[in-house]
């Protein structure tokens, strides 16, 4: 009984789509993100980076969305370090739809791009993040919402060996 349940937390029905509407539904969320870096490359200490991030997702069924992500953050610890990300994701609601239970409990999977900036360093460096996260949407109708993500980021250039730029993010938002 309970493996035949587990199906329906994990994967969508393909006949759970938002087709019946003329438009899909659209949501904008407005949050403050902050990041440690596992290891900063660029110095022998973690970096701690604040500041905000935004999503605006469309709705692809009643339990799927795709989006588009964007974020700035910067250091508050003396390291002088920057961070613009942005990029699409992916994000898969865990509830029991057609169980009519609701559990706001949600997947995210992104693939980004971060445009990294260092004090005393000349220019910008590009490096690929790929996203992984869970998290959970609270209240009624503008909803507030948690999160918490893994990033894989590596910056790498030419023959170069690759920067470590790994980090753990919690986010914190509301939908407007």
């Amino acid at each position: 009984m309970i493996l035949s349940l587990f199906p329906r937390l994990v994967w969508a029905d393909t006949t759970d789509t938002v087709a019946s509407e003329s438009k899909a539904p659209r949501h904008w969320r407005l949050g403050l993100s902050i990041a440690s870096l596992i290891k900063d490359d660029f110095s022998s200490e973690s970096t701690t980076l604040l500041g905000p991030t935004s999503f605006w997702e469309f709705e692809t069924s009643l339990r799927s969305s795709m989006g588009i992500h964007a974020a700035y953050r910067v250091s508050n610890d003396g390291s002088e370090l920057s961070q613009l990300g942005y990029g699409l994701i992916l994000k898969h609601k865990l509830g029991l739809v057609a169980m009519d239970i609701k559990d706001n409990w949600y997947l995210s999977y992104g693939l980004l791009l971060q445009v990294i900036r260092k004090k005393g360093l000349d220019g910008t460096g590009t490096a690929h993040d790929t996203k992984l996260c869970i998290g959970k949407d609270f209240g009624g109708d503008k909803v507030w919402f948690a999160e918490i993500s893994g990033h894989y980021s590596r910056l790498r250039y030419f023959n170069s060996d690759d920067i470590n730029l790994d980090y753990f993010e919690v986010v914190i938002g509301r939908e407007l």
